[in-house]
């Protein structure tokens, strides 16, 4: 997709900011929240500036976190991957200024996020934005910038203040903007160099320490290689004529991404992004290369011409920050992979299985998955009990497994990082992993086909079968394309019992094609019959005691 900031229409409000306050266990320490957006509707490429007060004198500031909360509208979420921004803007002897504290680009929602979804899908992105705590006083305009095409998003920023009354806080001079664009990237006429330019930047008084934050990400699609977003590219950050960073622009596991499954083509490695995370972020050190109080700045980047095939180009943020403190350090947050951790989640569940059970593993045409289950802690290492790779095309095999009680890992790696069935590579075929009882008479637990480069499933092996349940209601569909059957496993909640109801739609006219009721009981392992329908898109509805999802298959 193409991610071009241009000029944006505004939707102005004012705000005093939400403020809420919690105190920890430690009396010392407390933090408070302002909030300039709150569910904000983020519709069709708007721009949503608030003016918002920050009241922060007298207090000990120590940390300033930035989350980014996302939910869906009653109508779903946005179906594909567009920016959101969020800027601080000020304007001094009337010159604007922004400054980028955090961007994302949204996951494909789809249909991945309708029916019982649309109320579940609820995320949160979060940035560390200490160092723009001289820029955060009195009132200031805090702007989220939407990108899409397409509505939209409910949007909340909320700004997490930690106050230390026994901590002496860092003591930010100044922040510089150095770059802030969209910047055209393989044109003939013009490098993307010579738009970035040279940038002088003369060092305040006072400091001892300057750190140089950098987002870069790169976007649109030309015909001969789809530059920017999917073409790997290097630069170098050049200052006072020393290299300080010489790396690629390139995100190379969205297959990694804990916001999965999606639609579209979310396993794809990318400029420096991947649907559903943060772009990516540099922080470097440019205190040793200061000469004569100033810094000479530059980009430079691996010569491309698209020769007008289209219009690539690199989104690119970098600020710089001033600090009084030789010995501070900015602290950032451990997020792996950038992606919003799930706010609706419940608490993380304990999974319990019995000590002796069957792993059903089934290949897809391509056969490069493997598995591997191991006792999570052992001696600081993980310590394997069954391995498998090097299997068969389309294949199903049995692992039987016998285990003492204790806590385990199974791990399920796909080295085409396309899982074990992905609508974008229909040569693969179908896989799937399933787990069973000792008999095979009951299936225990599934795992999602469409899982891009790995699946991660801990549990706790137990004697004790009251445990092995479902703390939340989960659906699991498996189409067979060339049987022409859809296989819905449905567990319940807990030891609950519901009666199933299940319906098929087509897309296309919405008329519903079959209905079939199942007597109440706490797991579902159905198998629907399409042979008989025509060629087309169809959707299934499944409704069980309170819940309520759609999936979709393609009948062919």
């Amino acid at each position: 997709m193409l991610h071009k900031t241009t000029k944006l229409a505004r939707i102005a409000f004012l705000s005093l900011g939400l403020m809420t306050m919690i105190n920890t266990l430690d009396a010392q320490e407390s933090r408070f929240t302002i909030t300039p957006h709150n569910r904000t509707n983020l519709e069709t490429r708007l721009e949503y500036p608030v003016k918002t007060y920050f009241d922060l004198k007298d207090k000990n500031v120590t940390d300033i976190q930035l989350d980014l909360h996302l939910q869906c509208p009653d109508r779903g979420c946005s179906d594909w991957d567009y920016s959101i921004n969020v800027v601080l803007r000020t304007n001094k002897d009337g010159k604007t200024q922004d400054y980028q504290l955090g961007r994302m680009i949204t996951p494909y929602s789809g249909w991945y996020n309708q029916g019982e979804n649309i109320t579940k899908w609820d995320h949160i992105w979060s940035w560390n934005i200490t160092e723009y705590l001289p820029l955060l006083q009195d009132t200031v305009e805090i702007v989220m910038q939407y990108e899409g095409y397409q509505d939209g998003f409910l949007a909340t920023t909320d700004f997490i203040f930690t106050t230390e009354a026994k901590k002496n806080k860092p003591v930010f001079i100044d922040v510089a903007s150095v770059y802030h664009d969209y910047y055209p990237f393989g044109r003939e006429d013009t490098t993307i160099d010579e738009y970035l330019g040279t940038k002088k930047i003369t060092v305040p008084k006072g400091t001892k320490k300057i750190l140089s934050r950098l987002q870069l990400s790169g976007h649109g699609g030309d015909t001969l290689n789809a530059a920017a977003e999917f073409l790997k590219k290097s630069f170098v950050y050049v200052v006072n004529e020393n290299v300080v960073i010489d790396t690629a622009i390139w995100k190379d596991d969205c297959g990694c991404n804990p916001i999965q499954p999606q639609g579209g083509t979310w396993i794809y490695k990318r400029a420096g992004w991947c649907p559903g995370t943060k772009v990516q972020e540099h922080y470097f050190d440019l205190t040793p290369f200061v000469k004569n109080n100033e810094l000479d700045i530059k980009m430079l980047f691996e010569y491309y011409n698209s020769y007008g095939s289209g219009e690539p180009g690199y989104q690119i943020a970098n600020d710089i920050f001033f600090i009084s403190d030789k010995n501070y350090k900015h602290r950032e947050l451990s997020d792996k992979y950038g992606a919003g951790r799930d706010n609706n989640a419940q608490p993380q569940q304990t999974h319990y299985l019995p000590t002796k059970f069957n792993l059903v593993f089934k290949t897809n045409n391509m056969a490069d998955d493997k598995y591997a289950i191991s006792q999570k802690r052992y001696e600081g290492f993980e310590k394997k009990f069954y391995e498998r790779s090097q299997m068969s095309p389309n294949t199903e095999y049995i692992q039987k497994v016998d285990l003492p009680e204790n806590e385990y890992i199974i791990k399920i790696e796909d080295d085409g990082c396309d899982g074990f069935s992905w609508w974008a590579n229909p040569d693969q075929g179908e896989g799937y992993a399933m787990i069973y009882n000792e008999d095979m008479t009951q299936v225990l637990e599934t795992f999602e086909p469409d899982f891009g480069c790995k699946i991660e499933y801990d549990f706790i092996a137990t004697s004790d079968n009251s445990k092995i349940k479902h703390d939340a209601a989960k659906l699991s569909t498996f189409n067979n394309a060339d049987k022409k059957e859809l296989r819905i496993i449905f567990f319940n909640k807990g030891n609950e019992q519901n009666p199933m109801n299940v319906k098929i739609l087509n897309r296309k006219t919405k008329q519903e094609v079959m209905s079939k009721d199942f007597d109440k009981k706490n797991i579902f392992d159905e198998i629907i019959d399409y042979k008989d329908l025509e060629d087309g898109y169809y959707r299934a509805e499944i409704k069980c005691g309170d819940y309520h999802e759609y999936k979709y298959f393609i009948k062919k």
